[in-house]
């Protein structure tokens, strides 16, 4: 809930949020980041952008 609400109220990541500074938000392992990106982006929340070390997260339109 704490990235969806910095992603939609302020425009911090406007090129995207990657799992370092997801973790960095959320204060959580980097296990546990990757966990839950890839939920948000199974779950059609957030859309990968790149591949690799330079992938980052943003957020789906409706």
């Amino acid at each position: 809930m704490k990235l969806l609400n910095r992603l939609l109220e302020t425009s911090d990541f406007a090129d995207g949020v990657s799992r370092k500074k997801y973790r960095a938000l959320t204060r959580t392992s980097d296990p546990t980041a990757a966990r839950d990106l890839s939920d948000l982006v199974a779950k059609g929340v957030l859309a990968p952008i790149g591949e690799g070390r330079g992938r980052k997260y943003q957020l789906v339109s409706a």
